[in-house]
């Protein structure tokens, strides 16, 4: 199973020293996975990938190290669902959480979002947003022409809100 996790944390002292230690124990007890600092609603975003008790092992290493609420996105695995070769590996900008009207089009989605060349990823998942897109560290200087505006084209095929989130680099 796939997963994003948006996590707050309980304060504000100490991010980094977070943000580490979620990075160090996940690397340790599940081989995988991405932790970022966010700048917008939430302060840190996990990715997971593995099977249901590492995904509550890796909320508890969220737990422990400071952060007080979670908000777990499961990816629909039969939905869309996307990623370039080595994506794991890329440093990312940004996550854009999109939300459709319905019913949605994404197969429609799909094209278009396979166009940016900076978007790294997008899954559809279960929560309030119905699709997450990661895009790559080199779209953030010119974010608005590389990533927004040819998002935007999607509004055409059902796309009505997005939410985007940069990561913050320590």
């Amino acid at each position: 199973m796939k997963a994003f996790i948006l996590g707050v944390l309980s304060t504000r002292v100490g991010l980094e020293d977070c943000i580490n230690a979620i990075r160090k124990q996940q690397m340790e007890k599940l081989k995988r996975g991405e932790t970022y600092l966010l700048y917008g609603h939430f302060d840190i975003i996990s990715k997971f990938e593995g099977e249901r008790e590492d995904l509550e092992l890796l909320l508890e290493i969220m737990a422990s190290n400071g952060v007080a609420d979670t908000n777990t996105m499961i990816v629909d695995e039969l939905g869309l669902n996307y990623e370039v070769e080595g994506c794991d590996s890329i440093r990312k900008a940004a996550y854009v959480f999109l939300k459709s009207s319905r019913p949605p089009n994404f197969l429609l989605w799909e094209s278009a979002l396979k166009q940016i060349k900076d978007v790294v990823e997008f899954h559809e998942i279960y929560g309030f947003y119905d699709v997450v897109v990661s895009v790559r560290e080199e779209a953030r200087h010119n974010f608005l022409n590389k990533v927004s505006k040819p998002l935007w084209a999607i509004a055409q095929f059902g796309l009505t809100i997005t939410q985007t989130m940069f990561t913050i680099e320590i």
